[in-house]
C-alpha cells in the first residue's frame, strides 16, 4: 500500500479544541492536534481517510465545520462521509480541500474519495 501525504490545516487542527502550536509535527501529515488521529488508506477503487478525535471533554469540540486537506494522488469525482453522506470539496493547488461536519457532531468518521 502506497502512503500519500495528508495534511490538517489550521481549521482542521481546531477540531480538537487545541491551538495549532499544541500539536506535534509529522512530515507526512503536517501539524496534528495532540488529541487527533488521521489515517489514510489507498486502494485501486479510491482513498479512505479515517478521522478520530480523542477528547475527555466532548463539549469542548468545535461547532464550526472542519477542514481536511488531502493529496490523493488521483482524480477524485466524489467525496463522501460514511456518517453524513456527500461532502463539499474542491481541488486547489493539487490537493482535495474538504469541508467536514463539525467535530462536536462527529468526533469519528471515515471520508471516502472516489
Amino acid at each position: 500500500m502506497k502512503r500519500q501525504e495528508t495534511r490538517l490545516t489550521p481549521d482542521a487542527d481546531s477540531r480538537s479544541g487545541r491551538p495549532r502550536s499544541a500539536g506535534r509535527k509529522s512530515k507526512s501529515q503536517g501539524v496534528l492536534a495532540i488529541e487527533s488521529e488521521v489515517t489514510v488508506f489507498n486502494h485501486l477503487s479510491g482513498t479512505a481517510v479515517l478521522i478520530g478525535l480523542y477528547s475527555t471533554k466532548s463539549q469542548g469540540l468545535s461547532q464550526e465545520p472542519g477542514h481536511l486537506s488531502v493529496n490523493a494522488g488521483r482524480e477524485v469525482r466524489a467525496v463522501t462521509s460514511a456518517l453524513h453522506g456527500p461532502l463539499k470539496w474542491e481541488l486547489r493547488d493539487g490537493r482535495i480541500e474538504i469541508q467536514t461536519p463539525p467535530p462536536a457532531e462527529c468526533p469519528v468518521d471515515t471520508v471516502i474519495l472516489r
